[in-house]
């Protein structure tokens, strides 16, 4: 279990997604197609999709995380997809351990990875993020808090 918790408000989450588009946007990018890891990925998918005015929006669906325990199990691909497209954005909230990314990364291997939040193991798995995380701390997003 993670010994450190980070609680992210709707606005430090908006405000953080709103920076990563603004990175996009000052690197140039441009991108046909965002593709949201689901279920994570799908917030930041739609604030990027409205800003950058992308209107194909796709999902891969795979399944990592044992809630109780916070720790990741064995992936599970439940939806996949394949792309050799350049002008592909892959979003997710979050990368931890970067095994979902590099998954991805086999499916679409030219796509632009991009996350909000990453941890040490992870980074190397993305092009852009906006936030460190440390590694043994629990990230609850507003969208998990009730």
């Amino acid at each position: 279990m993670s010994k450190k918790e980070l609680h992210i408000s709707w606005e430090d989450f908006h405000i953080a997604t709103q920076k990563l588009v603004e990175k996009l946007k000052n690197q140039g990018l441009k991108f046909d197609k965002i593709i949201a890891i689901a279920r994570g990925g799908m917030i930041p998918a739609g604030i990027l999709g409205q800003e950058l005015d992308i209107r194909h929006i796709d999902t891969v669906c795979i399944s990592s995380y044992c809630d109780e325990k916070h720790t990741q199990t064995e992936l599970k691909i439940l939806k996949a997809m394949a792309s050799q497209d350049r002008n592909l954005l892959v979003i997710d909230d979050l990368v931890d351990s970067g095994k979902t990314f590099n998954i991805i990364s086999k499916m679409m291997p030219n796509a632009h990875f991009a996350c909000i939040y990453a941890k040490p193991i992870g980074k190397q798995f993305v092009h852009d993020y906006v936030q460190d995380v440390e590694q043994d701390t629990w990230v609850y997003f507003p969208w998990e808090v009730s």
